[in-house]
């Protein structure tokens, strides 16, 4: 070279290389990197120094960084610069991965106009590959990709510092007959992001939690000894992963051939795990699963075989939100074929949150699935709860309405009654009713019955006008056809009642109102399971306009008649504590009817006073029906559905045919029949008993 040209290259990168266990020195790192080249090149230049020895450090999992580089050799001859500073230590392996050492110094001068030498390079930190011989015992987190370089080789130049070398390494290696020992205590939970690959072996022990993300690449056995392993990358190139009792593997990613004996939870919340080859589970292992109400549920997918040997429990987890659509889970998909099926029956941990629902697990020749079927007595039931009530509120409310019309229509037969008279009188009136009602389209129908008595006063003016009033106990009761409702009614009903007669016609008015408590069993298999008693209250008004034309002995009277009924049933929430009490809010529903209507009867005069065979025809229409819509919900649950009792208005033909058998005693014994048909497909049939007195 000339003379003030004198140049050496970088010195290598520090290394680590660990053939032992804990606290063992290891031996020198790698070959540091080639000096660059001087602009002269008849002269020989010195390539960088060596790495330094790297150490593996005590329990806490800190470890010493790599020795610094050897200074780079003299040049030949006529060379008269000293090579140039070795690199400084790196700072190795630490808890998140050591950046590169520090540069060396200036190398030293020589014959005065000799240049000075390059500094050393830097030595490579933690991102350099881990070679492990033997067993290392390990409680840090390594972040994936720090196997970077430090720095690339120098090139040559008058007086430069020569850049850092690299131990380029890609992860940790682990050598044939070498374990990596996983030892985090809880609450630790400890993350591996870089590669580990080689022949070795990887154990879980310690209480702690450890997270694998890369794709790794050994092929030594896994085996989760203690604690939780969390495979969200691929361990599908170990020989054999092991779950052992009390242990437990969990995550995203895909594991090797499965033998499990702990606990396996397939995803981090709801998941799949794949198994690249077969998967045994056996007696005392547990399969978790959570599944949420959308249909999503936590996965096995395995490419091999699964066998499930007898005693491998299932144990599900239900995520809260709205049960109430049937769902099919696959939670186990064996692409080679499934044999086996878990203890029965399986661990439900939160069964409260299927609405009542239930949840059962079926079986085919590759998947196991959890067959969701929603509760088919929270909306069906509570509108069956709520149908009846209804109905034995509107039954009461029509057969009020009915004896307002009947109190127009015994006028025209007072002559038959040999203490008929204007002015005031009280009467008494006795009734039982019998019915069943039956729609294909809302709800399931059911007997329902009618029982009670009247007692009323009124006066009869001299022209004609009659006010009065009349108060009604009613005690009901129904029963859905599919025995899932039995419901019993106190009815305290008030009326108060105006009418005009002439010869031929007549007009009413009245209104009514009534408070109603109820009693309600709500059976399950034909077992009580809940009651619950709520109340409510009905107001009624009507107005008709009737003629009467008459031939000998019979009569026919239209009538045109509008009636309104307002019916509400207070909140209640059921009184047994079980997973499917309902919770109900107010039901509240408006309806306005017109009726067109026509009554026939003929009169036979018998000795004891008459027998009177009657027919009434009627046609009524819903002007307004408002939907009975309310709010209800499983008292475990805060998911609430609104429920609609009748979405249309009707339109109803009701027939009805009566017997009346009139007494001298001024009192009548009325029997009949009636069925209403609907548009709808309601039907109703009714037999109804009356017994009344005038005093």
């Amino acid at each position: 070279s000339g003379a003030n040209n004198n140049f050496t290259g970088g010195g290598g990168g520090g290394g680590l290389y660990s053939n032992a266990t804990n606290q063992t020195p290891g031996t020198g790192g790698g070959a540091g990197g080639v000096g660059g080249a001087g602009s002269n090149a008849t002269a020989d230049f010195g390539g960088g120094g060596g790495g330094g020895l790297g150490l593996t450090a005590g329990g806490d999992g800190l470890f010493a960084g790599g020795g610094g580089g050897g200074g780079g050799d003299l040049g030949g001859n006529g060379a008269f610069g000293s090579g140039g500073g070795g690199g400084g230590g790196g700072s190795g392996l630490s808890r998140n991965g050591g950046a590169g050492g520090t540069g060396g110094g200036d190398g030293a001068t020589s014959n005065g106009a000799a240049g000075t030498g390059g500094g050393g390079g830097g030595g490579a930190g933690f991102g350099g590959a881990v070679f492990l011989r033997g067993s290392l015992t390990f409680n840090s987190d390594i972040t994936s990709n720090q196997s970077t370089f430090a720095g690339a080789a120098g090139s040559g130049g008058i007086n430069p510092l020569a850049q850092g070398g690299s131990s380029d390494g890609d992860g940790v290696y682990l050598m044939s007959g070498t374990t990596l020992i996983l030892n985090p205590t809880a609450p630790d939970n400890r993350t591996i992001g870089a590669e580990i690959s080689g022949p070795g072996a990887v154990t879980k022990n310690g209480s702690g939690i450890y997270n694998l993300s890369a794709t790794n690449n050994y092929t030594g056995a896994t085996t989760i000894s203690e604690g939780t392993l969390v495979v969200n990358g691929s361990i599908a190139t170990s020989s054999a992963t092991t779950v052992a009792v009390g242990s437990s593997l969990k995550g995203t990613g895909t594991v090797s051939v499965t033998t499990l004996n702990g606990t396996l939870k397939p995803g981090n919340s709801i998941g799949t795990i794949t198994v690249a080859g077969a998967y045994t589970q056996n007696s005392g292992s547990t399969l978790q699963i959570e599944i949420e109400p959308s249909g999503n549920a936590s996965k096995v997918a395995i490419t091999g075989a699964a066998t499930i040997n007898n005693g491998a429990t299932l144990e599900v987890t239900a995520q809260g939100g709205d049960y109430s659509t049937d769902r099919i889970y696959t939670i186990l998909d064996a692409t080679g074929g499934r044999t086996g099926e878990f203890l029965s029956p399986f661990t439900f941990v939160n069964p409260g949150e299927l609405d009542g629902g239930t949840l059962a697990v079926s079986y085919t020749a590759n998947l196991v699935q959890l067959l969701f079927t929603a509760d088919s007595t929270t909306v069906p039931t509570t509108t069956t709860a709520a149908f009846s009530s209804n109905n034995l509120i509107n039954q009461a409310n029509h057969l009020q309405s009915n004896i307002l019309f009947d109190q127009s229509i015994l006028r025209y037969y007072q002559n038959l009654c040999p203490c008929h008279k204007k002015g005031a009188r009280a009467y008494f009136f006795g009734e039982y009713l019998h019915g069943h009602f039956k729609t294909s389209t809302y709800t399931r129908g059911g007997p329902y019955s009618l029982s009670g008595a009247l007692v009323g006063f009124d006066y009869w003016t001299q022209n004609n006008i009659v006010i009065g009033s009349f108060f009604n106990y009613l005690r009901s009761w129904s029963e859905s056809d599919d025995h899932v409702i039995k419901t019993t009614s106190n009815n305290y009903i008030l009326s108060a009642y105006i009418q005009k007669l002439w010869k031929k016609f007549f007009i009413e008015g009245a209104i009514s109102g009534s408070l109603v408590d109820f009693e309600k069993d709500r059976f399950l298999n034909r077992s009580k399971i809940n009651e619950s008693s709520p109340d409510g209250f009905s107001l009624s008004s009507q107005a008709k306009v009737a003629r009467s034309f008459r031939f000998n002995n019979m009569r026919l009277i239209p009538s045109l008649a509008l009636r309104y009924f307002y019916n509400q049933i207070n909140s209640y929430v059921e009184k047994e504590k079980i997973v499917n009490r309902l919770d109900v809010k107010d039901q509240k529903s408006h309806v306005l009817e017109a009726l067109i209507g026509a009554h026939f009867s003929n009169t036979f005069l018998v000795s004891f006073g008459a027998i009177i065979p009657q027919i009434e025809v009627n046609y009524i229409a819903d002007v307004l029906r408002d939907k009975t819509t309310f709010d209800t919900k499983l008292a475990t649950s805060s998911i609430s559905r609104n429920v609609k009792i009748k979405p249309n208005p009707d339109n109803t033909i009701r027939l009805k045919t009566a017997l009346d058998f009139r007494f001298h005693n001024c009192s009548i014994l009325n029997v009949s029949y009636g069925a209403s048909f609907a548009t709808h497909q309601r039907i109703t049939n009714e037999v109804h008993l009356g017994y009344r007195i005038d005093f």
